[in-house]
């Protein structure tokens, strides 16, 4: 549920839910309801809390749980995720609003269903959250650099022809002019070179004036970017579609909570 522990927006969705505005629903076995309470003991601002969950779409399908039984027979186990009570601690936003409010005032031993709207959970749905990245990306073949530019890029003096491999490509770069300040480079991909990108591996292709690196992108798979994570929503001739919205934005969350323990805060 912590923020930072998401696991990746690909989609075993952790959830770090909560903010405010949840209202307690009845929706049926979503798992044990009968506990014993302790009155005396209850969830406040700077408390440790730990508890187990069972997050739910309004359709009923599970999304996240920290059950291992449950996270099991729903298909989302994570075998690099240890199951048990979540912990986090009241009042500073660890986990989402509606979560959170949820969460404040239960008693050791309570349990509650409550059902979490969009803007209590990864708010709404926003188109403005779509961009359109272009399928192929190009760059140009020969380029001039400074002295100081070619020993970072190269590690030794400048000579015509001298020929090094471009790291982690597949292709070489050479010297194949000098003047007193500038050295002019060429890349050449080597025939049928391909190259490691955020989409995938891409075909690499070369004219006179460019290197062309053309994405092989798979529709609903999810890449890191540097906006940061998204899914691929559609994909043309030309383009990529990426959806930057969290996958549960526009969502209504229904959660099962159980509050196993408090450590009350100072």
């Amino acid at each position: 549920m912590n923020k930072h522990k998401m696991k990746k927006l690909v989609f075993v969705f952790s959830v770090v839910v909560l903010f405010l505005g949840c209202i307690s629903e009845d929706i049926g076995d979503m798992g044990d309801t009968s506990s014993t309470t302790s009155p005396s003991i209850k969830a406040r601002r700077g408390d440790i809390v730990y508890v187990n969950y069972i997050g739910k779409l309004t359709d009923g399908s599970v999304f996240d749980s920290s059950y291992m039984d449950v996270a099991k027979e729903a298909g989302i186990y994570d075998f690099l995720r240890e199951y048990g009570p979540f912990e986090f601690r009241m009042g500073e936003g660890q986990v989402i609003a509606g979560f959170e409010n949820a969460v404040y005032g239960m008693s050791v031993g309570e349990n509650k269903t409550v059902r979490i709207p969009p803007e209590s959970a990864y708010g709404e749905w926003v188109q403005e959250k779509v961009s359109v990245a272009d399928r192929v990306q190009s760059f140009p073949r020969v380029v001039n650099l400074s002295l100081d530019q070619f020993w970072v890029e190269f590690g030794e003096e400048p000579r015509m022809n001298l020929t090094q491999q471009v790291e982690l490509y597949e292709w070489n770069k050479t010297v194949v002019a000098l003047t007193n300040s500038t050295v002019m480079v060429r890349f050449d991909p080597w025939p049928n070179a391909s190259a490691h990108t955020n989409f995938g591996l891409a075909n690499v292709s070369v004219d006179e004036m460019n290197v062309y690196i053309s994405a092989n992108p798979v529709n609903g798979s999810v890449v890191e970017t540097d906006k940061g994570p998204a899914r691929i929503i559609e994909v043309t001739q030309d383009s990529i579609s990426l959806d930057f919205n969290h996958p549960l934005a526009g969502k209504t969350l229904v959660f099962y909570i159980k509050l196993e323990n408090v450590t009350k805060g100072h």
